[in-house]
């Protein structure tokens, strides 16, 4: 691979979906560090952005939401993408710079939108 970039970042307020979705991606092959706190997770990625490819986030946790925390990372490193998944029907705020799934998110679904958003 010779990828420096490589881990992907799961930040969900709900541990279950983080555990879930961290061993999901990690039999598929993916390095994955899951968060529970978003500003836990900020705080990591603004350290080691260098090493994350992804963000999958929730919308909906406290502190900070899913599009800010994209939008946070975003402004740290451009080449991260960004997934908001949801539960809501529509979300107000800008998602263009991010791909927004719905809940529930199936593991093909994810491991698909996770294959076109990590580019090794």
């Amino acid at each position: 691979m010779g990828l420096d970039r490589s881990s992907i970042v799961v930040v969900d307020d709900e541990s279950d979906l983080v555990f879930m979705f961290k061993v999901t991606l990690e039999m598929n092959g993916y390095n994955v560090i899951g968060f529970t706190n978003p500003v836990e997770a900020l705080e990591y990625l603004e350290k080691n952005h260098d090493k994350c490819i992804l963000l999958i986030t929730d919308y909906k946790m406290p502190e900070i939401n899913g599009c800010e925390l994209g939008r946070k990372i975003k402004e740290i490193d451009e080449k991260i993408n960004v997934i908001i998944i949801t539960a809501y029907e529509n979300i107000i705020e800008d998602t263009n710079n991010f791909e927004v799934i719905k809940k529930p998110i199936s593991t093909i679904k994810l491991l698909e939108v996770v294959a076109n958003n990590v580019d090794l």
